[in-house]
């Protein structure tokens, strides 16, 4: 049974206890941060944020909510776990991590373990969807050293060994999240039991009872499919002795099937040779024919050839016949051409002055143009300077109606000082008397519930079953009544003050609301009678020269008047028309000359003058070239009659190819057909052997299968014991029990320090039933006090608070020792919900009484009697640019 529980966890890897303490030394150590810096990461911005951890002990983490308190916890999780409070959400994914409006952001936290110091660093870019995990040890000269694996993957896993604690087990012992720290003793008694087994996470003994129940299953099934095989392989056994007599018959079919096919074979083989003989004479038939196709088309290509070269010699004679008319006509081309050369000099000069008669005159035009856009210019210019003018003179009317109305606000603002410090001391006031108010009324509805169980007419305690009969019952009930009238008249009291205290405030309030309308008034007034100023000074200056500009714009519009622009242009477009007039007659004769010779250009009189040479020198070629194409044709034509009486005589040879053929596939099929017959019997043979054999295999199969039955009931009946011992009531009651003498010592340990020994608990899972002699499962808390030993459910206030507190910090204690560190990192995330001014003194007294078992204790708060309370206080306040942390003194 022991070695099949050793091969099930093997074959089932769920973690059952924790990894050795330290891989080297083999001793706990401890994780102490040491530094936290963030970019972009939440509500911190795009300058890196640090958060010193070295020198502080106990120090508050203080501010707003939504000011980055808690982010700073999410930041250390992120880097060490690559997760947050919000990992679990599917509406939340890493790239929400990063600040809106930014791309990447970097999370770095340093920490000791013993006397290394480590650094992971984490990053996010959301538009990428990628990250980067590292970790890093300082060696001894200061510089830091990869310490990770090259993936994420294997960083995160090096980190989880370094550590022994995964997040759920940070989560459950080192941070004490929002209104989570009495969860577990404020249960019914019947339900701490299943929440503890949450705590001490043993859903993994369930994980591991379904996967035997669900082997046990497999094996049954086995079982089954095993049995049905048998059955199946022993009635193939018995049909061994007709598959020999089947087999006899076979060979003998396969005998007989052998002289068949040979004799197919041997007919098949004489027609084969004689069709052969005649497909090679048909074959050389083929060749031959296509020979004569190929000298036919030869001869036509001789024939035509000859008819090219008669109409050839035609049409060189003609060309012949005009050779003297288009010599002249090519004289008559050069002559024209020399003209067009001699006068090309003359006609690009006078294209030149042309252009640049055009260029003179835009240039003149330019002239002007910019003139005329000179003097619009000057003429703005002065109207501007007109209406600087009126604008000096409204602004000094203006400035002089804002000076009286500033007087008066002065007054205002005198008032207004005395009326602030009123309101606070009134302000104060009313908060005090809310707190009180809140902190009456939870006690008051403690009071009322343990009254209304008290009430009930029974002889024993509703909650706890102890006896409460001989009138104890009536002076317990008698006693917190007593105590609920006190607190319901001091209630009155104090709702009676407060509402004094509200009045007042809101009347001050409403006269200062309006005092800080005049104040933004003020300021408005002095912003405006100095921007008048300043805009006065400025339109002054820019009036100066008002009178230089009139002056300039009046001799501006005299020049334009007068012509006064492009004189030089003006001279040279003079001079380059005269230089036109000249040679105006130079383009006439240009032009005669041009329209000639492209007349006989067109006539393509030079091509024809080289067609009527060409056509004197082929005429003695044409004519021997005729004489050898003839006798070529001659020759070709006595060859195609000797081929064609060839190819006659092939054709009488191959006429009985045909019958020869098909006798020879008749052959073929008569020899496929005895092939396969024998194939056939062949392998039928063959099968019925292979039976035989499989026959034989078949009964020791079964056999084999006997002893596997025998081996699956026994893994059955192991699987069946297995889900037995990782039940409820098997390992896991075994856990819970040895667990809880470890919770009794270190909350009794705690509360020792906190009640200076007035106090004990102890935990116990059985209760004897009311009736019978039976016991029920719970976890019942029971506390001995001075007065004696009482249920949990009894207390309420300073002790309640008390016994949570120890509790908490032991269960955070036994989850670290399990996952093979010491606690010596506390952070309290608003960790006992809303408190009021005696619960947040409790909480104070318990942490100053529990700090010297701790390396580091970091209260996170955003209650303003919390701040300065302990030795170090930390503000996280938000800007525009991000959230941002000061070390207040």
């Amino acid at each position: 049974m022991f070695i099949m529980f050793v091969m099930f966890i093997m074959a089932n890897p769920v973690s059952l206890a924790s990894e050795p303490p330290h891989p080297e030394t083999g001793t706990i150590v401890d994780m102490i941060p040491v530094r936290l810096s963030l970019k972009n990461f939440m509500s911190y911005g795009e300058e890196k944020t640090t958060l010193e951890f070295a020198g502080i002990h106990v120090a508050s983490l203080s501010g707003d909510n939504g000011n980055g308190k808690s982010a700073l916890l999410d930041a250390v999780t992120y880097a060490l776990w690559g997760k947050t409070r919000a990992s679990g959400s599917q509406a939340s994914g890493e790239d929400d991590l990063v600040r809106l409006g930014a791309e990447d952001m970097e999370v770095e936290f340093e920490f000791r373990l013993g006397d290394d110091l480590y650094r992971t660093t984490r990053k996010r870019n959301r538009r990428t969807h990628t990250g980067d995990w590292q970790l890093h040890l300082q060696d001894i000269t200061g510089a830091w050293q990869p310490a990770g694996g090259s993936a994420m993957s294997e960083t995160g896993r090096h980190i989880a060994r370094l550590l022994h604690m995964e997040y759920e087990t940070f989560l459950n012992s080192a941070y004490i999240q929002q209104g989570r720290a009495d969860e577990f003793t404020r249960q019914k008694p019947n339900d701490r039991k299943r929440i503890l087994g949450d705590i001490l996470d043993l859903s993994r003994y369930d994980r591991l009872e379904g996967l035997a129940r669900e082997r046990r299953s497999e094996c049954d099934l086995a079982l089954k499919d095993l049995e049905g095989e048998i059955r199946h392989l022993e009635a193939r056994a018995g049909e061994a002795a007709g598959v020999r007599e089947r087999l006899k018959a076979g060979e003998a079919d396969v005998s007989e099937a052998t002289e068949a096919r040979d004799k197919s074979a041997q007919d098949h083989e004489t027609l084969a040779a004689q069709m052969a003989d005649l497909e090679e004479k048909d074959r050389r038939a083929s060749e031959m024919e296509a020979r004569l196709k190929g000298e036919l088309v030869a001869l036509a290509d001789v024939e035509h050839r000859i008819k090219q070269f008669a109409d050839k010699m035609a049409r060189d004679a003609n060309t012949l016949a005009s050779g003297a008319a288009i010599r002249s006509d090519v004289e008559r081309l050069k002559q024209n051409r020399l003209i067009l050369e001699e006068l090309e000099p003359a006609i690009a000069r006078l294209s030149a002055a042309k252009q640049e008669r055009a260029a003179f005159q835009a240039r003149i035009d330019v002239s002007r143009q910019q003139m005329l856009r000179d003097l619009d210019r000057a003429e703005a210019d002065c109207r501007l300077a007109d209406e600087r003018a009126r604008q000096v003179s409204d602004l000094d009317r203006r400035i002089t109606d804002i000076s009286p109305k500033l007087a008066q606000i002065e007054k205002a603002l005198t008032e207004r000082e005395t009326l602030h410090d009123d309101l606070e001391r009134v302000q104060e006031r009313f908060t005090e008397m809310a707190a009180a108010s809140r902190g009456r009324k939870a006690e008051i509805a403690e009071m009322e519930e343990v009254i209304h169980l008290l009430g009930e007419p029974k002889p024993s305690c509703p909650v706890c079953e102890s006896d409460l009969s001989g009138g104890r019952q009536q002076a317990v009930l008698q006693k917190q009544q007593d105590k609920l009238a006190a607190q319901k008249r001091a209630l009155v009291e104090i709702n009676h003050d407060g509402g004094a205290a509200k009045k007042q405030r809101d009347h001050l309030q409403i006269r200062m609301n309006a005092l800080e309308v005049q104040a933004r008034n003020e300021a408005a007034l002095r912003a405006q009678r100095a921007e008048l100023m300043e805009t006065r000074e400025r339109l002054t200056l820019e009036n100066a020269n008002r009178a230089d500009l009139a002056a300039a714009f009046e001799a501006m519009r005299c020049r334009l008047e007068a012509g006064d622009f492009a004189k030089a242009e003006k001279q040279s477009l003079a001079a380059l028309e005269d230089e036109m007039k000249r040679l105006a007659e130079t383009e006439g004769r240009h032009a005669t000359a041009s329209l000639i010779a492209r007349d006989l250009a067109s006539l393509q009189v030079e091509r024809k003058l080289l067609e009527v040479e060409q056509a004197e020198k082929a005429q003695g070629d044409d004519a021997f070239e005729m004489s050898r194409l003839k006798a070529d044709h001659s020759l070709r034509a006595g060859r195609l009659t000797e081929e064609r009486q060839l190819i006659l005589v092939a054709h009488m040879e191959i006429e009985r190819l045909p019958a020869i053929r098909e006798a020879a596939h008749t052959a073929s099929v008569r020899l496929r057909q005895a092939t396969a017959a024998r194939e056939n019997a062949m392998a039928q043979v063959e099968r019925l052997r292979q039976t035989l054999e499989d026959c034989a295999k078949v009964a020791e199969q079964s056999t084999k299968k006997r002893v596997e039955i025998h081996k699956l009931a026994k893994d059955k009946q192991a699987y069946a014991e297995l889900a037995a011992a990782f039940s409820k009531r098997g390992v896991q009651a075994h856990i819970i029990d040895n667990a809880l003498p470890e919770i009794e010592d270190e909350a009794n340990h705690l509360l020792a320090r906190l009640t200076d020994n007035a106090m004990q608990i102890s935990l116990s899972t059985l209760r004897q039933a009311r009736t019978g002699s039976s016991q029920i499962e719970t976890l019942d808390i029971s506390i001995t006090d001075e007065a004696g030993t009482r249920p949990y459910e009894m207390y309420s206030g300073g002790e309640a608070f008390r016994v949570n507190f120890a509790i908490r910090i032991a269960l955070s204690r036994l989850l670290a020792r399990r996952a093979g560190a010491r606690l010596q990192t506390l952070i309290l995330d608003e960790g006992f919900g809303t408190q009021d001014a005696k619960g947040r003194e409790r909480l104070i007294e318990a942490i100053e009484a529990v700090k010297d078992e701790f390396s580091l204790i970091l209260v996170i708060s955003h209650i303003e009697e919390l701040k300065d309370a302990f030795p170090t206080r930390i503000e996280v306040t938000k800007t525009s640019a991000g959230s941002q942390i000061t070390y207040v003194d």
